[in-house]
């Protein structure tokens, strides 16, 4: 009687996580590129059923899945990406394909028509596969917070958080398009001008002399 109770528990058990695990859930989310441009017609394949979607004009998708399942997403010129589903997971997704680093992808990708809003990838795509957008950020004190966990930011310096500095200031230097300025002079910048941040520091900061003893923030602006 004992092992017929244990083998029924058992067998319940069983039963209760393949449920668990075939139960269907619909998953929506939004498929970019440069976490701002959506990339279109793009395939969504559903690793249990094998079953493709597509994305639509704004990037966004919508797919049925099984708890635990597994996503991949491509596009012609893009990076494959595959993602996993959490538990509970049901919408606002955000899938944010790489450019392939072959040359000519980013054309392939607009050839193929997985891009809509062409001026503005082109311009993404020519400043490189570091390029980032700042003119999601209100301020670049905000962008500085955000993309920088590194730096430690007061209301008269910038300090990259690290081993201490010899000198008496831990003040980090910063240079805009090769001018040395002071904090005052950073937060007057907006966000939109902006085409690269660099945070340098240890030894590579060397090459900046004295003003690069406690680092630098070296940003760049769109010409």
């Amino acid at each position: 009687m004992k092992t017929f109770t244990s083998t029924i528990i058992l067998l319940l058990l069983i039963f209760s996580h393949l449920n668990c695990f075939s139960q269907e859930i619909v998953i929506k989310g939004k498929l970019t590129t440069y976490k701002a441009i959506p990339v279109v017609n793009a395939n969504v394949i559903i690793q249990s059923s094998k079953k493709t979607v597509k994305t639509d004009e704004t990037g966004a998708f919508t797919c049925v899945c099984q708890m635990k399942d597994k996503i991949t997403f491509s596009a012609i010129g893009f990076i494959k990406k595959t993602y996993k589903i959490k538990k509970n997971e049901s919408e606002n997704i955000i899938i944010d394909l790489k450019l392939s680093s072959k040359t000519g992808s980013g054309e392939k990708a607009i050839k193929a028509v997985h891009i809509l809003e062409l001026d503005k990838f082109r311009e993404f795509v020519n400043q490189g596969p570091n390029y980032k957008d700042y003119s999601k950020y209100s301020t670049l004190m905000e962008a500085l917070n955000n993309e920088f966990p590194l730096l430690k930011i007061t209301s008269n310096k910038i300090i990259i958080r690290g081993p201490s500095s010899i000198q008496l200031s831990s003040s980090a230097g910063i240079e805009v398009d090769g001018v040395l300025v002071d904090l005052g002079m950073l937060k007057s910048l907006n966000p939109n001008t902006i085409a690269s941040i660099e945070v340098v520091k240890g030894s590579e900061a060397a090459r900046y002399g004295a003003r690069g003893t406690n680092g630098m923030i070296v940003i760049k602006t769109k010409k």
